[in-house]
């Protein structure tokens, strides 16, 4: 079965009110986002499907992506075209957040288009 990329947005969201609008894990790692949607939807995907689904709803102001880098001891924010795709979303846990403008899909509200 083929999941919408709605429907992976909506599964996202869901999992972030579990979490209280807030989580920090990895993509691949135990209990990180693949796990987390997989347990959602019941499907396995492609963890490059899970990183656009999160760009989408970064670029539509609902999410904020942010990483601590160790090595340098900064979190920073995930920015389309300057950060390096493979480092955040590989490398370390990163943090999805709801915004201020994202707020109300933590109350169930869905998500369109």
């Amino acid at each position: 079965m083929t999941i919408s990329a709605e429907k992976l947005e909506v599964a996202i969201l869901a999992i972030l009110r579990h979490h209280k609008g807030k989580l920090e894990v990895s993509m691949n790692g135990q209990y990180g986002w693949l796990d987390l949607v997989r347990e959602h939807l019941g499907e396995i995907l492609d963890p490059l499907k899970i990183e656009s689904a999160l760009k989408r709803l970064r670029s539509d102001g609902i999410v904020c992506l942010t990483q601590y880098n160790p090595d340098i001891g900064v979190r920073f924010e995930y920015r389309a075209g300057e950060s390096d795709d493979r480092v955040f979303f590989r490398r370390w846990n990163f943090e999805v957040a709801i915004t201020e403008e994202g707020r109300g899909y933590l109350g169930g509200g869905t998500r369109s288009n």
